[in-house]
């Protein structure tokens, strides 16, 4: 999925343009590389956590000429997922649905319940 198709799923299931939409995801992806850029931690409760780890300095080897070359450290950016995504990524079933607390527009809503009707009181006798 593109970021352009991103944008196009959560204008619909919010109900909001696609420039808002587009600016919202701008917005979400510039928070999370200015947070990993500073070596800060982002984590999306039940989903996933970004980060980013120093790779030390390695040895290897060019493939080309075969010789030996040192790689030099860095910092990179990685995903952990959490259990529960990597448990519906590999179930054969379909995922849940989100959460009703979570419900977007695009979700059926369920009917209300029938109230019950108060019984009548009976008239007052005549005297």
């Amino acid at each position: 999925m593109t970021q352009s198709e991103f944008a196009k799923k959560i204008a619909a299931k919010l109900g909001i343009s696609l420039t808002e939409a587009e600016r919202m995801l701008d917005a979400f992806t510039e928070t999370i590389r200015l947070e990993l850029v500073a070596g800060g931690e982002v984590s999306f409760y039940k989903m996933m956590t970004l980060k980013t780890i120093n790779r030390p300095e390695r040895a290897g080897r060019n493939p080309r000429t075969g010789a030996d070359i040192v790689i030099p450290a860095k910092k990179v950016a990685v995903a952990k997922f959490s259990n529960t995504i990597s448990q519906e990524i590999n179930s054969p079933v379909a995922p849940v649905t989100p959460a009703k607390k979570y419900a977007l527009k695009d979700t059926p809503k369920a009917a209300p319940a029938p109230t019950p009707k108060a019984a009548k009181k009976p008239a007052p006798k005549k005297k």
